[in-house]
């Protein structure tokens, strides 16, 4: 026996879907199971047949990896769908490197696969199944799944890409080993086989994921197992924090600044009142939230008419009194109705005024013409 026929005795034994191919893709050897796992038929013989001939289905993103490999890449997937000649999916786990010669040159590549299929969809309704899997790929969520034994059955998800993981990431193996680092998720996996409903947030990676663990039932109401949606809710919380800093530092400055800040709605009503100025007359921040802002207005004065032209969707500026103060007001519709407006108090720049006039006044009586 030769060695190319001891090895391909060896392969033919192995207990995994393995397949040696040289550089054009030609089969050098291949395992029974090889055989069995893609419904090829056990009678012919495949040596030296493309691997594109024999499965003209597969598509050109393994034609890819194929190549990558073929020039010293690695490629692993932990879950991937593989269309077989019915039409039906296969779901494999896969792993395809180069081998190399005595010479240390690329041979060609070997490729080693398990399917995961029947894990995958023992108990479930497949085209269901299949519609989930390929919505979670669009969206930032990750669906997992597990059986009553806690092996995971499924784990499909935009997220796990982002985290570098790959699809289908630990199917297979017990959920607390998985989640060891995340006692939280352990502990909703428990809850889930006791017929309970979980909802937990959980950080993995500096990314924050609200979880939602349930179980799965069978038909009697016995629990076989559960499953878990995770939502990346990192962008949303980051969003919430800025806002909160945002509102924060806006507070600190209205409450320092000599202005009123307000703004209303389409029908009048104020929505909010801030700022230093509101101390001047004796209100605190958000106490005429609810009432009308044309409670605030003379009918028929210049702050009246120009609030509703706010309210008609113009911008508007004027100078008012009111409880003693005089105020300088700018406003400007906001979009859906109603407005916003920026009050400051001139009170001090107006008496100040006046105060010239007066004083310019006395002087000019006291001055007479001189004589000429």
């Amino acid at each position: 026996m030769t060695g190319t026929d001891q090895l391909r005795l060896f392969i033919s034994r192995s207990p995994s879907a393995t397949a040696l191919f040289d550089t054009e893709m030609r089969y050098l050897a291949y395992s029974d199971r090889w055989v069995s796992d893609y419904g090829l038929d056990p009678s012919k013989d495949y040596l030296g047949r493309s691997h594109y001939e024999v499965f003209p289905e597969i598509g050109d993103d393994w034609k890819a990896i194929h190549q990558k490999c073929l020039q010293g890449g690695v490629e692993r997937n932990d879950l991937e769908p593989f269309v077989r000649t019915d039409g039906t999916t296969q779901w494999l786990r896969s792993e395809v490197r180069p081998w190399h010669t005595a010479e240390d040159e690329i041979g060609g590549i070997v490729m080693l696969t398990e399917d995961l299929t029947d894990l995958i969809e023992a108990g479930d309704d497949t085209s269901q199944r299949d519609a989930l899997v390929n919505a979670a790929r669009d969206v930032e969520a990750t669906m997992w799944a597990f059986d009553a034994n806690r092996r995971m059955t499924l784990h499909v998800g935009a997220p796990l890409d982002t985290l570098g993981v790959g699809q289908g990431w630990n199917v297979g193996e017990d959920m607390a080993e998985v989640y060891a680092d995340l006692p939280g998720i352990v502990a909703a996996v428990e809850e889930a086989l006791r017929g309970g409903r979980s909802v937990i947030s959980v950080e993995l990676e500096g990314r924050v994921f609200e979880t939602v663990v349930s179980p799965m039932l069978n038909a009697d109401g016995t629990v076989r197992g559960g499953v878990g949606i995770s939502l990346d809710v990192t962008d949303r919380d980051q969003a919430r924090r800025q806002v909160s800093e945002g509102q924060r530092l806006l507070d600190i400055a209205l409450a320092n600044a000599p202005i009123i800040l307000y703004t209303f709605d389409a029908d009048g009503a104020v929505t909010l009142s801030r700022g230093q100025g509101l101390e001047r007359l004796g209100l605190k921040p958000d106490e005429a939230v609810g009432t009308s802002v044309m409670d605030y207005q003379e009918p028929g004065s210049e702050s009246y008419v120009q609030t509703r032209r706010v309210l008609d969707g113009a911008e508007a500026y004027w100078v008012s009194e009111y409880g003693g103060e005089t105020f300088e007001t700018a406003a400007t519709p906001m979009e859906g109705g109603g407005g916003v407006a920026v009050s400051h108090s001139i009170t001090d720049r107006v008496q100040a005024e006046r105060r010239i006039e007066a004083h310019a006044g006395r002087l000019q009586r006291l001055v007479r013409p001189i004589p000429q």
